[in-house]
């Protein structure tokens, strides 16, 4: 049986949105921002089972 680990994605969005800010145009982040929001996740979840 697998465990499952429920994780808290609420401000995912708007910390890489701070993030991406200054460096892109809107219509630029629109296209990299899902992607990058799935990587912040996943390396939270990372970070935390080291």
């Amino acid at each position: 049986m697998l465990e499952v680990v429920k994780w808290d994605e609420r401000f995912s969005t708007k910390a890489v949105e701070r993030i991406l800010d200054d460096k892109l145009t809107w219509r630029a982040k629109r296209k990299v921002v899902d992607k990058l929001v799935a990587t912040y996740i996943l390396q939270g979840y990372l970070d935390y089972m080291i």
